[in-house]
Protein backbone atom coordinates (compact mmCIF):
# COMPACT_ATOMS: atom_id res chain seq x y z
CA UNK A 1 0.00 0.00 0.00
CA UNK A 2 2.79 2.91 0.91
CA UNK A 3 4.82 1.90 -2.66
CA UNK A 4 1.00 2.93 -4.34
CA UNK A 5 1.06 6.07 -1.64
CA UNK A 6 4.46 6.61 -2.92
CA UNK A 7 4.47 6.98 -6.57
CA UNK A 8 1.65 8.81 -7.18
CA UNK A 9 2.69 11.71 -4.55
CA UNK A 10 6.20 11.68 -6.57
CA UNK A 11 4.32 11.79 -9.81
CA UNK A 12 1.71 14.85 -8.27
CA UNK A 13 5.16 16.74 -6.92
CA UNK A 14 6.74 16.45 -10.05
CA UNK A 15 3.79 18.13 -12.06
CA UNK A 16 2.91 20.69 -9.42
CA UNK A 17 6.52 21.92 -9.57
CA UNK A 18 6.80 21.66 -13.08
CA UNK A 19 3.93 23.82 -12.97
CA UNK A 20 4.98 26.16 -10.21
CA UNK A 21 7.88 26.68 -12.18
CA UNK A 22 6.57 27.47 -15.79
CA UNK A 23 6.64 31.24 -14.95
CA UNK A 24 9.82 31.78 -13.85
CA UNK A 25 11.72 32.16 -17.23
CA UNK A 26 9.98 34.84 -18.58
CA UNK A 27 7.98 36.75 -15.43
CA UNK A 28 10.23 39.78 -16.08
CA UNK A 29 8.73 39.92 -19.98
CA UNK A 30 5.17 39.06 -18.23
CA UNK A 31 5.79 42.48 -15.70
CA UNK A 32 6.69 44.48 -18.42
CA UNK A 33 3.41 43.06 -20.32
CA UNK A 34 1.27 44.75 -17.19
CA UNK A 35 3.19 47.51 -17.77
CA UNK A 36 6.15 48.18 -16.12
CA UNK A 37 8.30 49.35 -18.63
CA UNK A 38 11.94 50.28 -17.28
CA UNK A 39 14.37 47.59 -16.50
CA UNK A 40 15.46 49.17 -13.18
CA UNK A 41 11.78 48.90 -12.37
CA UNK A 42 11.27 45.03 -14.01
CA UNK A 43 13.76 43.08 -12.38
CA UNK A 44 12.80 45.09 -8.71
CA UNK A 45 9.39 43.93 -9.12
CA UNK A 46 10.13 40.42 -10.76
CA UNK A 47 12.21 39.92 -7.37
CA UNK A 48 9.83 41.01 -4.96
CA UNK A 49 7.05 39.03 -7.15
CA UNK A 50 9.70 35.63 -6.86
CA UNK A 51 10.29 35.91 -3.40
CA UNK A 52 6.59 37.09 -1.87
CA UNK A 53 5.79 33.52 -2.15
CA UNK A 54 8.62 32.16 -0.18
CA UNK A 55 8.16 35.22 2.52
CA UNK A 56 4.08 33.81 2.95
CA UNK A 57 5.60 30.21 2.64
CA UNK A 58 7.40 30.61 6.02
CA UNK A 59 4.51 31.99 7.51
CA UNK A 60 1.80 29.99 7.02
CA UNK A 61 3.67 26.16 6.93
CA UNK A 62 3.56 25.39 10.40
CA UNK A 63 -0.62 26.39 10.38
CA UNK A 64 -0.57 24.04 7.79
CA UNK A 65 1.46 21.46 9.13
CA UNK A 66 -0.57 21.95 12.78
CA UNK A 67 -3.93 21.03 10.71
CA UNK A 68 -2.38 18.18 8.73
CA UNK A 69 -1.79 17.08 12.28
CA UNK A 70 -5.38 17.25 12.89
CA UNK A 71 -7.04 16.45 9.90
CA UNK A 72 -4.99 13.82 8.09
CA UNK A 73 -1.79 14.62 5.81
CA UNK A 74 -3.74 13.34 2.61
CA UNK A 75 -6.15 16.51 2.28
CA UNK A 76 -3.04 19.17 2.84
CA UNK A 77 -1.68 17.76 -0.55
CA UNK A 78 -5.14 18.19 -2.45
CA UNK A 79 -5.80 21.38 -0.46
CA UNK A 80 -2.12 22.05 -1.57
CA UNK A 81 -2.78 21.16 -5.26
CA UNK A 82 -5.98 22.58 -5.44
CA UNK A 83 -5.03 25.70 -4.48
CA UNK A 84 -2.09 26.06 -6.63
CA UNK A 85 -4.25 25.59 -9.64
CA UNK A 86 -6.32 28.38 -8.81
CA UNK A 87 -3.63 30.82 -8.00
CA UNK A 88 -2.08 30.00 -11.63
CA UNK A 89 -5.15 30.35 -13.24
CA UNK A 90 -5.92 33.82 -11.13
CA UNK A 91 -2.34 34.63 -12.44
CA UNK A 92 -3.26 34.20 -16.11
CA UNK A 93 -6.18 37.17 -15.32
CA UNK A 94 -3.83 39.67 -13.81
CA UNK A 95 -4.12 43.26 -14.80
CA UNK A 96 -1.56 44.87 -13.17
CA UNK A 97 2.00 43.98 -11.24
CA UNK A 98 0.71 44.43 -7.81
CA UNK A 99 -2.71 41.96 -8.78
CA UNK A 100 0.27 39.60 -9.46
CA UNK A 101 1.84 40.24 -6.59
CA UNK A 102 -0.96 39.38 -4.45
CA UNK A 103 -1.35 35.85 -6.31
CA UNK A 104 2.30 35.05 -5.29
CA UNK A 105 1.61 35.99 -1.83
CA UNK A 106 -1.60 33.84 -1.52
CA UNK A 107 0.92 31.19 -3.88
CA UNK A 108 2.80 31.16 -0.44
CA UNK A 109 0.44 30.82 1.40
CA UNK A 110 -2.13 28.64 0.83
CA UNK A 111 -0.18 25.73 -1.51
CA UNK A 112 3.23 24.09 0.34
CA UNK A 113 3.03 21.12 -1.54
CA UNK A 114 6.52 20.05 -0.99
CA UNK A 115 5.98 20.13 2.88
CA UNK A 116 3.15 18.26 2.18
CA UNK A 117 3.55 15.50 -0.27
CA UNK A 118 6.69 14.84 2.06
CA UNK A 119 4.97 14.44 5.27
CA UNK A 120 2.31 12.07 3.56
CA UNK A 121 5.18 9.76 2.17
CA UNK A 122 6.99 9.58 5.46
CA UNK A 123 4.12 9.01 7.55
CA UNK A 124 3.51 5.65 4.98
CA UNK A 125 6.45 4.34 4.33
CA UNK A 126 8.00 1.66 6.26
CA UNK A 127 11.45 2.95 8.38
CA UNK A 128 14.15 0.96 6.02
CA UNK A 129 12.46 2.69 2.81
CA UNK A 130 12.40 6.17 4.44
CA UNK A 131 15.55 7.20 3.27
CA UNK A 132 15.12 6.28 -0.23
CA UNK A 133 11.30 7.56 -0.23
CA UNK A 134 12.32 10.89 0.86
CA UNK A 135 15.37 11.45 -1.71
CA UNK A 136 13.06 10.58 -4.07
CA UNK A 137 10.61 13.28 -3.20
CA UNK A 138 13.52 15.75 -3.17
CA UNK A 139 14.49 14.23 -6.95
CA UNK A 140 11.04 14.53 -7.80
CA UNK A 141 11.09 18.61 -6.93
CA UNK A 142 14.47 18.72 -8.75
CA UNK A 143 13.19 17.24 -11.65
CA UNK A 144 10.22 19.68 -11.58
CA UNK A 145 12.48 22.39 -11.12
CA UNK A 146 14.82 21.62 -14.11
CA UNK A 147 12.31 20.71 -16.55
CA UNK A 148 9.50 23.36 -15.61
CA UNK A 149 11.23 26.70 -16.47
CA UNK A 150 12.95 24.63 -19.98
CA UNK A 151 9.01 24.16 -20.64
CA UNK A 152 7.30 26.80 -19.66
CA UNK A 153 9.93 29.27 -21.42
CA UNK A 154 9.24 26.89 -24.58
CA UNK A 155 4.90 27.05 -24.26
CA UNK A 156 5.49 30.98 -23.29
CA UNK A 157 7.30 31.56 -26.74
CA UNK A 158 4.37 29.45 -28.68
CA UNK A 159 0.93 30.24 -26.89
CA UNK A 160 1.65 33.40 -24.84
CA UNK A 161 2.27 34.39 -21.25
CA UNK A 162 -1.15 33.81 -19.66
CA UNK A 163 -1.87 30.72 -21.58
CA UNK A 164 1.31 29.13 -19.59
CA UNK A 165 -0.02 30.42 -16.88
CA UNK A 166 -3.15 28.15 -17.00
CA UNK A 167 -1.06 25.47 -18.58
CA UNK A 168 1.01 25.71 -15.49
CA UNK A 169 -2.16 25.46 -13.68
CA UNK A 170 -3.56 22.26 -15.45
CA UNK A 171 -0.24 20.11 -14.73
CA UNK A 172 -0.68 20.99 -11.14
CA UNK A 173 -4.18 19.90 -11.17
CA UNK A 174 -3.34 16.91 -12.82
CA UNK A 175 -1.06 16.54 -10.04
Amino acid sequence: MWKKTFISTFIAQVLSIVGFSFALPFLPFFISELGIKDIPSQTYWAGITLSASGFTFVLFSPLWGHLADKHGKKIMVVRSMFAGTLILFLMSFVKSVKQLLICRLLQGALTGTIVASITLVASVVPVEKSGFTLGMMQAAVSIGNSIGPLIGGFFADRIGYRNTFRLGGILTFLG
